[in-house]
């Protein structure tokens, strides 16, 4: 009885390991499953702030598309106002140094009635227009000495602006009174080519062409303040080197009188 006693005991304990073996297994792989699953999870979660992230610069991106789309249509707007005066023949009168003869300009009608058009109608009207309402505002004077400026050119087409400019360095500009509308061009020597750029003048203040921009009180001032400031903010166009004039313009022939 005694060996088989033992062989009951050995039985005993070999079932009593297997099982703790069998527990452990079972623990194991309940471990496992448990760290799987949570890796899963994690990686999900990792996934998931990825795609958020891809979103947020994805939108991020597609904003900063809109915003240089709406900078470039605003550009393109503000470029596009480019002067196409057709060709006049202007005779100059060889005078400089000049002042202003105020008896002249009494005689004229402050107000013009025909610059409510949309466009001037004949050259004629311009000049009229010109005389009428600008030389009381001083516009192309020198606000100090009475003289014009030497940015001014008067009324000069636009070939005749190019032409003048062709010789001179980026940055070179002049002003000239517009056939186009009430007002102005400025003509701007650029690297490749001149861009005229029109003032609208009609509504007591000088500012660009269209809508939302800076108005300014005097044309003197508009062309000093782009000096600092460019006219458009991809093209740069400092005004910096006003276009040397040869004798008064003669937009302002009869106005003025020689200096005393």
């Amino acid at each position: 009885n005694q060996p088989s006693k033992v062989s009951q005991k050995v039985a005993l304990w070999e079932k009593k390991v297997m099982e703790e073996r069998t527990s452990e297994i079972f623990r194991r792989l309940q471990r496992k499953q448990a760290e799987a699953k949570k890796e899963a999870e994690e990686a999900e979660r990792r996934q998931e702030q990825l795609w958020k992230e891809q979103e947020r610069k994805a939108k991020e991106a597609e904003l900063q598309i809109r915003e240089i789309a709406r900078r470039a249509r605003e550009e393109h707007r503000r470029t596009s106002v480019l002067d196409m005066d057709t060709e006049t023949n202007t005779p100059r009168v060889l005078q400089d140094n000049i002042s202003l003869n105020s008896s002249s300009c009494s005689s004229l009608n402050a107000t013009f009635s025909d610059s409510s058009m949309a466009k001037p109608p004949s050259k004629e009207a311009v000049v009229e227009w010109f005389r009428s309402s600008e030389v009381s505002r001083r516009a192309g004077m020198d606000q100090s000495t009475n003289t014009v400026v030497p940015w001014f050119h008067g009324l000069i087409t636009r070939q005749e602006a190019e032409s003048l400019l062709s010789d001179y360095s980026v940055g070179s500009f002049l002003v000239r009174v517009s056939e186009r509308i009430w007002g102005y061009a400025i003509s701007y020597r650029d690297m490749d080519r001149c861009k005229h750029y029109l003032v609208d003048a009609s509504n007591g203040h000088y500012q660009f062409l269209g809508a939302n921009h800076i108005t300014h009180d005097t044309l003197g001032e508009m062309v000093a303040y782009h000096g600092g400031n460019p006219i458009t903010v991809i093209g740069g166009e400092l005004l910096l080197h006003p276009c040397p004039r040869v004798g008064l313009p003669t937009i302002f022939h009869g106005l003025l009188g020689p200096s005393s």
